[in-house]
């Protein structure tokens, strides 16, 4: 356990305390919680979703906190996630105004039906596991239904009743709903974005070309050099789906992801992360001036989050260097 987590056994006290330097982390959240402070989690989550949210800074700061909900980090028994469902079912009555324990018990829900999916994988027979796997995202789908009627809204209700719909199947009408109402809410959430695009993806519920189709008809709804950048965004976010291949097995534009990584460095140059990936895409791409440029100015450094190994930096730096 951390350091701000305090347990006082000896007069049979068991509290957290809650860090004013930054944010709980995940054991923190998860003893807030079985403890009962649903008054320092209400704190937290409110002084959270009043951060405003800007266009292309990372996700929504209230994405990491309920990033951090949504599974604890080791197995857990069943009847420690029964316990934990107790305890998030009590901070909802005691606050029926906020989402917030709601969408905490769903994103836990999540988590809890892609463990009874783990469970059948090997199994012979693993139609008990799946039908666990859709009963535990149909108690999700309920508590967000209800998360929507609340006095308190906010984008991640939608943005996580999404990846519900994805697991579900729900029908298209029901994706376009919930991205509708999320953008709405939170305009500069791209998690939205990137959740209606995987749900469009073939092996989703789209057909080839659609999720495409759909980037570059959202980024011409924003318009502008922010519409480049969306569209970049969305194309980066399916790329691991396709292995390396995205520019040959899409139909992803390189000129037009190529517009929004410009951008973005121009606006952010001390985002040394941006041009790892700007180069690794231009690679991807075949385009050799300007992976040999970006390259350039990256000297040795790697980012080990781009590149999936230093052999894989070096092979393509050293394929850049042969244009001349």
């Amino acid at each position: 356990m951390t350091a701000a987590l305090e347990v006082r056994n000896d007069v049979s006290v068991k509290r957290v305390v809650v860090p004013t330097d930054r944010l709980p982390n995940r054991c923190e959240l998860y003893f807030l919680v079985k403890y009962g402070q649903f008054e320092d989690l209400e704190r937290v989550f409110t002084e959270v979703r009043a951060r405003p949210v800007e266009f292309y800074r990372g996700y929504p700061p209230l994405y990491g906190l309920y990033d951090q909900m949504d599974g604890f980090g080791h197995p857990f028994s069943e009847q420690q996630w029964e316990d934990h469902f107790s305890q998030l079912a009590a901070w909802s009555r005691a606050y029926p105004d906020s989402p917030s324990p709601q969408v905490s018990a769903a994103g836990a829900l999540i988590t809890y039906a892609w463990a009874a999916r783990a469970e059948g994988r090997g199994k012979a027979d693993a139609s008990a596991d799946n039908v666990l796997f859709t009963q535990r995202l149909r108690r999700a789908r309920e508590l967000l239904l209800k998360a929507e009627a609340r006095a308190t809204q906010e984008s991640m209700i939608y943005r996580t009743h999404m990846i519900v719909a994805m697991g579900l199947g729900l029908p298209r009408t029901e994706m376009e709903r919930l991205l509708k109402r999320g953008v709405e809410l939170g305009p500069n959430d791209q998690s939205l974005y990137e959740s209606a695009t995987r749900y469009l993806s073939p092996w989703m519920q789209g057909k080839p070309g659609e999720w495409e189709a759909f980037a570059a008809r959202e980024a011409d709804k924003r318009g502008g050099e922010d519409g480049d950048i969306l569209y970049m965004v969305l194309a980066r976010s399916m790329a691991s789906s396709y292995q390396g291949g995205i520019f040959e097995r899409s139909r992803v534009s390189w000129e037009r992801m190529r517009r929004g990584f410009a951008t973005a460095g121009r606006r952010s140059p001390e985002y040394t992360w941006d041009i790892h990936s700007y180069c690794y895409f231009a690679c991807l791409a075949g385009d050799r001036p300007i992976a040999k440029a970006l390259f350039t100015h990256l000297g040795d450094s790697r980012e080990p989050e781009v590149w999936i190994d230093e052999a894989t930096f070096t092979r393509w730096k050293d394929w850049a260097a042969q244009g001349g």
